[in-house]
């Protein structure tokens, strides 16, 4: 049951991240502000660790080795996506795959193996963002409001796992990333998932590539930010 109310609150803090897109006077933008959970979290997860025994498992090793080489708070083995810039198909995750396990065929994408009704409740989500974001851009006219759409930017990688990687889920409820009984991967750079949920710092950083030159392309500077995802 305790398991079944995670999930429930996971799925829902998972659809809060926004991008939101300050213009400049240069007709750029010069801001990103990023609105979620873990997703975006870059560590103040870490105030709270007082508060649970035993700590969070993302408070502690391997979480962190790939990039910062040391737990900063960030459910990952390395940056986010916020990182390089600041909803995703949750239908992919590995977390949601385990759980909402199906001998039914139909539930999945014949092209990605991703879980269809949980990606079209990402879709859905997205949609509302998107007619919310017209509303906010109709009061606010001095201000660029730009959807960055990460949906798609993940699902390209999904939809093409010869080129970014693949391959069975390696995700277990009962040992999760951190517990002593885990076993840490030697390369976390060839896979998309890092804990079940979250991605490895490599995924992130594809994902952000291609959110970036999207937004690029709006402000008519597509290579503006490569310096960004390219470190």
């Amino acid at each position: 049951m305790a398991v079944k109310s995670l999930l429930s609150k996971l799925i829902f803090f998972s659809f809060t991240i926004l991008l939101i897109i300050s213009a400049s006077a240069d007709n750029c933008f010069n801001s990103i502000v990023g609105f979620g959970d873990s997703l975006t979290d870059t560590g103040n997860g870490f105030h709270f660790v007082s508060e649970y025994n035993p700590p969070p498992y993302f408070t502690l090793p391997p979480y962190g080795n790939t990039f910062f080489h040391r737990p900063t708070g960030r459910v990952s083995d390395g940056r986010l996506i916020i990182d390089f810039i600041g909803n995703f198909p949750v239908g992919c995750s590995a977390t949601y795959l385990a759980h909402f396990a199906s001998t039914n065929e139909e539930d999945y994408d014949s092209t990605t193996g991703c879980i269809k009704w949980l990606n079209r409740f990402a879709q859905y989500h997205n949609d509302l963002l998107q007619t919310e974001l017209s509303r906010i851009r109709e009061l606010h006219p001095e201000t660029t409001i730009i959807y960055g759409d990460y949906y798609n930017a993940a699902m390209n990688m999904y939809r093409n796992q010869e080129i970014y990687g693949g391959g069975l889920y390696n995700f277990n409820f009962s040992v999760q990333c951190g517990h002593p009984s885990s076993v840490n991967c030697v390369d976390p750079s060839s896979y998309m998932n890092w804990d079940g949920l979250h991605f490895t710092d490599v995924a992130a950083k594809w994902i952000a590539k291609s959110v970036l030159t999207h937004l690029g392309t709006i402000c008519d500077r597509p290579s503006s930010y490569a310096g960004v995802y390219d470190h």
